[in-house]
């Protein structure tokens, strides 16, 4: 009996995770993974920007630069941006009707 308690938790659990819109499209799964504080910031596509593939640079406090470019992992997008002068990244799922692809949903 606890066996199916627990199978019923888990698929309650899945489902509330795979949310749709009204039109049906799947809603962007959004969770901020790093934060990289430095003292300036350029993002080449200017933002959390899904379908144009950007790099980021910044500058470290001791003068390094640190930089990272958009790019796709197990068909997440992880797009880099920045937040005043901070560096972040975000986990980002493409819409339905995109796939991930070198760096950008298209």
């Amino acid at each position: 009996m606890s066996k199916i308690i627990l199978l019923v938790a888990l698929l309650l659990l899945l489902s509330a995770c795979a949310k749709e819109n009204a039109t049906g499209n799947a809603v962007a799964d959004v969770k901020q993974v790093n934060t990289v504080i430095s003292i300036s910031c350029e993002d080449s596509d200017a933002g959390l920007v899904k379908d144009i593939r950007g790099t980021v640079k910044a500058e470290m406090s001791d003068g390094s630069v640190v930089e990272e470019t958009d790019k796709c992992i197990a068909g997440l997008l992880i797009e880099y941006y920045c937040e005043g002068n901070n560096l972040e990244n975000q986990n980002l799922r493409c819409n339905s009707e995109d796939v991930c692809n070198q760096g950008r949903c298209k």
